[in-house]
């Protein structure tokens, strides 16, 4: 019986684990790719000042539609 306890913890701690390196990666990857946009056009990595955070990006991608 606690093996099968043990066995659930140890799965569902891996399941947070991988959901947060998850969010690391995207959040990694949108600013990357921001920062190589400005490279090609401009020369220099941070060309937007009013460039959107990760999270305001998410949030926009997550309302419904305007109509």
């Amino acid at each position: 019986m606690h093996t099968i306890i043990r066995v659930s913890i140890a799965l569902a701690l891996l399941s947070v684990l991988s959901a947060c390196a998850s969010e690391s990666v995207t959040r990694g990857t949108y600013e990357a790719i921001y920062q190589k946009g400005c490279m090609d056009r401009e020369g220099k990595p941070n060309c937007d000042p009013e460039h959107k955070s990760y999270d305001q990006y998410k949030k926009e991608r997550e309302e419904p539609p305007k109509q």
